[in-house]
């Protein structure tokens, strides 16, 4: 049932290895200061989207972007509303590049991250009404720092046996972050998308957590 008054929905979806850690970590240890003026969800609050969204990503069928779409809803629907909500998931865009994906090496995001956007202004809608104030953002990063990052989580986690050089080669011509966000922002006109680049927030005292305080 859609909330009596307008409420700001800011959903951090994030892009893997974009200081995702660290924004989600300074809501974690801020969340008593925070809680008068937002209310935030990231981890096990989200229930099963915690790892829907990855499952999707995993292998893009229709099946699973329902299973990921009806897992929304039942969070949204256990939350009280509030004048603002904070929702925090890098899964969010679907699954981390590096690993394989219908028989490929994946190397983009926007391919999975714009269908799972959709679920998601549905889910909130639905359950806010069309009235609220929805954001999106994304944060990005420089690209070799990206594929630095990945390519250490995706080593231990699989059995890749790719030097650096060889998978930093793989995304050469593919991985730029600000273009994934801007094909998101294109499919999700007008939802609001913005980004948060990590090198550019890096010596703020709040780091990249410092822009969602605006």
């Amino acid at each position: 049932m859609p909330s009596a008054f307008p409420i700001r929905v800011i959903v951090h979806a994030c892009f893997y290895r974009t200081g995702t850690t660290s924004v989600q970590a300074f809501l974690s240890l801020n969340r008593r200061a925070i809680a008068p003026y937002a209310k935030i969800y990231m981890g096990e609050r989200l229930g099963a989207a915690t790892s829907l969204g990855r499952v999707y990503g995993k292998l893009p069928v229709f099946w699973r972007r329902r299973a990921f779409a009806r897992a929304m809803d039942r969070f949204l629907t256990s939350i009280v509303p509030s004048p603002c909500i904070v929702i925090s998931r890098e899964s969010f865009c679907g699954m981390m590049i590096g690993y394989t994906r219908l028989g490929r090496t994946a190397a983009r995001y926007a391919e999975t991250a714009i269908p799972l956007a959709r679920e998601i202004r549905r889910a909130v809608v639905a359950r806010f009404g069309p009235d609220l104030d929805l954001t999106f953002v994304y944060t990005t990063r420089n690209p070799d720092a990206v594929t630095h990052s990945s390519y250490g989580h995706v080593l231990r986690s699989s059995r890749m046996r790719d030097t650096p050089e060889q998978f930093a080669v793989r995304f050469a011509d593919t991985l730029d972050l600000e273009n994934e966000a801007a094909l998101i922002r294109h499919a999700s006109s007008p939802t609001r998308v913005a980004t948060i680049h990590l090198d550019s927030w890096a010596d703020h005292p709040f780091g990249p957590a410092a822009p969602l305080r605006a």
